[in-house]
């Protein structure tokens, strides 16, 4: 063994020093082209063969396995190759000897092997036609083609299942590169080029955003994902998702973007038709609570009506007149607390003191509280005023502390935190109808039962309750909500079973003094002589009101909606002095009756009347020198809105 070691480093010696000395051109023996020959066919990676013109083997330089070329001269090349490929080996062979011209053929070989065969035509030392066979082993790397190609179907086939979309943005050529699946997503019939073709595919309202994103991600180098709409080519409307990367040079700058698209249309629909489902159960258990609520209070007065009409005496028809009112007054009060839910209850906007109102609440909880709950009120540095409605701000306060009072039968603390904040960061996150800055906040705590989760999740649901029947309504925290939504506050509520629970509430701060309490005006309700005209679409509202005016002096027109306002004033036989208008109506409702009316006469008084109006909380010039009128109201509360305008210096 040792000995053939030897003989081969010899023979390498040799070749070197004969490879050096034709390099340098030094004179002497010249080499031996046979053995060069041999030594390039033997450390060639190719295997060369001479083909006869039938493709037997006249030369082989050597053999894939090792064996002796010798054996394989003589051999048909076709038992080489599979039956699938022999039909391509025979007519490569024969295109190469009629055309003269050199031709590639890839075939397999018998042993599994992959060969890329370049033939070529020559001549015979006998000057008889033969081809030049020179095989490469190129398995490997078909192999690893295989293999990607795998990858790239497995790839799209995922993309495809997935509906992901691939996308490229090259910044110095503004080339957009967009797959067959972005475009689908975009809704287009054909992929964006360029940045303008991309821009123009998304919605108008969303394009400066979209800049304005796509040009802090080239700064920061930080990509943003970017939630956005599309328009399609036929005009819909598209949800899109579009997350990706910012590819950078050597250097460091920025040269592409690139990413996934994900179409987010169907997930959107099914998300608003949960959204639809869930309100509409809301509305479903809200309707029944309404529903029974307001049962049982037109049970109270139709049965006293007709015990009224019955009744053997004043005496007792008086006691059933007053249930009458006491049924009515809370018909009243649940209508107000359901508009405050909708969000729609009239405020009268001022600038409230919360101390004060809390100091006041705190003297009257200490009447109703049991002695086993000791309340604090904890008031630091100066707080400033909110804007907003005392009596809400009053409503809330007091249902958060009834509801801390019920949830500790056994005792415990009652605790009123007022203070300055600034809402911003995640609180702002978590409640994102509030509004950044100065707040005050009220938090009412307590050292009760606590609640599981799945009751906080419900809390503010109307009608929701966990108290025993006869022991609340479920009205009392989902009207707190919507008060502080319609201050433009937040309400929030921390709670763990066992341990209490703490609502938040933050209101924003006002500028200028707190408003003064509204007082209740003491005395007869005062009448009058002039006349007024009243519209009103509903006939009992209609016939009570005018009975109402007329038993106080004064002269009254009516008219069932705006169109018939504005005939009857301006047919009136006698100048009319005041309008009592309701603000929604059909065909004409009262603000723009009233416009057309101050065309007729522009220093008219009026009032207007409603449940709710949005007009009344905005900044419509038609509203100056108008004076509102919430419904439900007292006779008395009527005759002294309407003596206080008309008494009023202009």
């Amino acid at each position: 063994m040792s000995g053939e070691t030897d003989e081969l480093h010899a023979e390498i010696e040799r070749l070197r020093q004969e490879v050096e000395r034709l390099r340098a051109g030094t004179p002497g023996e010249p080499a031996d082209p046979d053995a060069w020959l041999r030594t390039i066919l033997a450390h060639s990676p190719d295997v060369i063969s001479i083909l006869s013109p039938e493709g037997r083997l006249l030369f082989l330089s050597r053999t894939p396995n090792g064996s002796s070329p010798d054996r394989a001269l003589g051999v048909d090349t076709r038992d080489f190759v599979p039956q699938k490929d022999r039909t391509r080996w025979e007519a490569a062979l024969r295109e190469v000897l009629e055309t003269g011209q050199p031709r590639r053929v890839d075939v397999e070989s018998t042993g599994g092997r992959y060969w890329e065969t370049r033939l070529a035509p020559i001549r015979a030392p006998d000057g008889s036609p033969a081809v030049l066979g020179i095989a490469t082993n190129v398995t490997a790397r078909r192999d690893a083609e295989h293999a990607l190609r795998d990858s790239a179907e497995k790839l799209r086939l995922a993309l495809a299942a997935s509906q992901v979309g691939l996308w490229h943005w090259d910044v110095a050529t503004d080339d957009v590169l967009w797959d067959e699946a972005t475009t689908r997503a975009f809704g287009q019939r054909v992929p964006a080029r360029t940045r303008d073709e991309f821009v123009a595919a998304v919605h108008p309202d969303d394009r400066a955003r979209v800049a304005a994103a796509v040009s802090r991600s080239l700064e920061t180098g930080v990509y943003e994902d970017l939630e956005l709409r599309a328009v399609g080519s036929d005009g819909k409307l598209r949800s899109i998702l579009i997350r990706g990367d910012v590819v950078r040079d050597a250097e460091g700058h920025p040269t592409a973007l690139r990413g996934a698209v994900l179409d987010l249309t169907a997930q959107k629909q099914l998300e608003e038709q949960l959204r639809q489902a869930v309100k509409m159960d809301a509305v479903g258990q809200l309707a029944g609570g309404v529903a029974h609520d307001f049962n049982n209070l037109m049970l109270v007065i139709l049965a006293s009506v007709d015990l009224a009409a019955a009744a053997p005496d004043r005496t007792r028809r008086d006691e059933l007149l007053a249930g009458i009112r006491s049924a009515s007054e809370r018909a009243a009060a649940l209508t107000r607390q359901l508009l405050v839910l909708s969000q729609r209850q009239p405020l009268a906007r001022g600038v409230v003191d919360v101390v004060e109102v809390a100091s006041d609440l705190v003297r009257l909880l200490r009447r109703v509280v049991p002695a086993s709950v000791e309340i604090e009120l904890v008031a630091g540095e100066p707080v400033a005023p909110v804007a907003g409605d005392r009596g809400p701000i009053e409503q809330v306060l007091m249902n958060l502390c009834i509801n801390a009072r019920d949830a500790m039968p056994s005792g415990g603390r009652l605790t009123i935190r007022i203070e300055n904040v600034v809402v911003e960061g995640r609180y702002l996150d978590a409640h994102p109808w509030g509004s950044p800055g100065r707040h005050v906040l009220l938090a009412v705590s307590d050292t009760g039962t606590g609640m599981t989760p799945e009751v906080q999740a419900r809390i503010f649901e109307p009608f929701f309750t966990t108290k025993p029947p006869g022991r609340g309504t479920g009205l009392g925290l989902s009207v707190a909500y919507g008060i502080v939504r319609q201050h433009g506050g937040i309400l929030h509520v921390e709670s763990e079973r066992g341990r209490g629970s703490t609502f938040e509430v933050c209101l924003p701060v006002a500028e200028g003094p707190p408003s003064a309490p509204r007082r209740e005006v003491e005395g007869a309700a005062p009448g009058g002589h002039e006349t007024i005209l009243v519209a009103e679409d509903d006939e009992g509202v209609r016939r009570v009101v005018e009975h109402i005016l007329a038993g106080a002096g004064y002269r009254v027109l009516v008219a069932t909606d705006g169109e018939d306002a504005v005939r009857a004033f301006a047919g009136a036989a006698e100048p009319v002095q005041l309008l009592l208008l309701d603000t929604v109506m059909p065909r004409l409702g009262g603000l723009d009756a009233l416009e057309r009316i101050r065309a007729l006469q522009p220093t008219v008084r009026a009032i207007l009347t409603s449940g709710y109006s949005d007009a009344w909380r905005t900044d419509d010039p038609r509203l100056a020198g108008v004076d509102l009128l919430p419904k439900p109201y007292a006779p008395e509360v009527l005759l002294r809105t309407v003596r206080a305008l008309l008494d009023r210096d202009t």
